[in-house]
């Protein structure tokens, strides 16, 4: 018995060392999948937190940069890689697809590609709509949707569409007053909440509901002034964008020195920024902005000198934001825009008008096959022709082509009241310039131009740029009466120097 029990155990060694053995390797083996999982793991969450880098600090630092090529990159390049995973109720990659889709609608936005980015808007909405419906969202996803509401509503603004664009503007400043609640009044919230008033006085002015444009326009100050932590703080340019639409609206309705005042003050403040250290693309660009407007104000109140300092430094700033990026159609327009503008100035010299006007036009080259709205072709053709008349003797050639621009302004229906008053403006300039060899036809061009500007609502005949425009467009026993009344709003505003 004892043999047989030696050899049992000696024959059973072999299987137990092999059966341990077999165990170690598969705890080993499971040991290294754990290993490999935990790597992958790990990998995949250092990805995932370069996305959410990418699509948020990364992407807002490219934003003030005007490098829309790079976040162009970013969006397409996150959105790539997220496809490619399995994501299928993960909250933090459900934000990082939304926001990938956001940025590439943001970007498309800003293009005006508008298909394309009301496709990749919608799409990044969608994915969305589920997780908002809990009783208690991530306000990260809060956010998310917030500015996904904005960028199709300024989609939908960009193309004069404005009873599209009233819903998701109206959507943003419920999404950002949820956000509000859910973080307990914070900065975000509340900065969110200043941005869709401003968005939504933007909206009622256009909707010619001044009242509701003001107090919406005044509600967002209050809300900025107070978060507004200095000179340098990003905020003061949404500051100055609130002040200066607050200036437009109050022109409409007459209030001659309130408007001018807050120009004044908006270009005061993204100034001040711009020199305090945020002289980004978005800053140069919204203080040429803000200079062109308040030109547009001097030349009103029949102070040329001013509005040519204003236009001379808006043109610097314009120029500098083509030399960074000279691929973008907007920082083009813009120079162009204003160099027309400062050329059109009858006291400024012959020297620098023909040098402003060759700035003016290549700009206006390089926007052929650039994808520019039709309104913002013609204002640039009218405008053109306008300064060719100025700049040259009249030929055949060039007063045919000035009517004939005169012929596409009155064939083209226009929604906006600013871009109609604008492109008006410019037509005054080609009428007088007519005069002196096309008298008739010029009494002509008036009458049917000053008809368009008398159909315009009512209530935007208060404004001194709608005076001005309908004295320089009417006959002279007309002129009289006119004069008075604008002599009378003029008087309204102090003569204050400005630096």
């Amino acid at each position: 018995f004892g043999r047989r029990t030696r050899m049992a155990i000696a024959a059973a060694r072999p299987v137990g060392i092999a059966l341990i053995t077999g165990v170690l390797f598969a705890l080993h083996g499971m040991n290294q999948a754990r290993v490999a999982q935990a790597l992958a793991e790990q990998r995949r969450n250092d990805a995932e937190a370069l996305i959410q880098y990418m699509l948020g600090d990364f992407a807002d630092k490219l934003r003030p940069l005007g490098r829309l090529d790079l976040l162009d990159s970013v969006g397409a390049k996150a959105l790539d890689y997220l496809a490619a995973q399995d994501t299928s109720g993960d909250a933090g990659s459900l934000l990082s697809r939304a926001r990938a889709l956001r940025t590439l609608g943001e970007v498309r936005t800003t293009r005006q590609q508008y298909a394309e980015a009301e496709s990749a808007l919608k799409a990044a909405d969608d994915l969305l709509a589920g997780a908002l419906a809990a009783a208690k969202p991530d306000p990260e996803l809060v956010f998310e949707a917030a500015q996904i509401a904005f960028f199709r509503g300024t989609n939908a603004y960009r193309q004069d569409d404005i009873p599209g664009t009233a819903p998701y503007w109206r959507r943003y400043l419920e999404l950002a007053e949820r956000l509000s609640e859910l973080e307990a009044d914070s900065v975000r919230g509340r900065t969110e909440i200043a941005y869709a008033l401003t968005n939504l006085g933007v909206l009622a002015e256009r909707q010619d509901d001044f009242s509701e444009a003001i107090s919406r326009l005044e509600a967002a100050l209050t809300i900025r002034r107070s978060l507004i932590q200095g000179p340098d703080d990003p905020l003061n340019e949404d500051l100055a964008r609130a002040l200066s639409w607050l200036a437009r609206v109050r022109a409409v309705t007459g209030d001659v020195a309130g408007s001018w005042e807050a120009a004044v003050e908006a270009v005061a403040v993204i100034e001040t920024h711009r020199r305090a250290g945020g002289d980004s693309a978005s800053a140069q660009s919204t203080e040429a902005n803000h200079r062109l407007i308040l030109a547009g104000y001097e030349q009103q109140l029949a102070r040329p000198e001013r509005a040519i300092a204003e236009l001379i430094r808006a043109r610097a700033l314009a120029e500098a934001l083509v030399a960074n990026d000279p691929t973008q159609p907007r920082p083009q327009l813009q120079l162009a825009r204003i160099s027309y503008s400062l050329a059109l100035i009858p006291e400024l010299s012959r020297a620098e008008t023909e040098r402003t006007y060759r700035i003016a036009d290549t700009a206006r080259r390089l926007l052929e096959g650039k994808n520019i709205t039709n309104v913002e072709r013609l204002e640039l053709d009218v405008l053109d022709a306008a300064n060719v008349l100025r700049l040259n003797s009249p030929t055949p050639a060039t007063l045919d082509r000035a009517e004939e621009v005169l012929q596409r302004l009155l064939d083209t229906p226009l929604e906006s009241a600013g871009s109609l008053v604008n492109l008006l403006r410019a037509a005054a300039s080609i009428c007088e310039s007519l005069d002196a060899t096309r008298a008739e036809r010029s009494a002509e061009w008036r009458a049917r131009l000053r008809k368009v500007l008398e159909q315009m609502p009512v209530s935007r005949h208060r404004s001194l740029a709608h005076l001005t425009l309908l004295r320089r467009l009417s006959p002279p026993e007309r002129q009289v009466e006119l004069d008075a009344r604008i002599a009378e709003l003029r008087a309204t505003v102090p003569v204050i120097d400005r630096p």
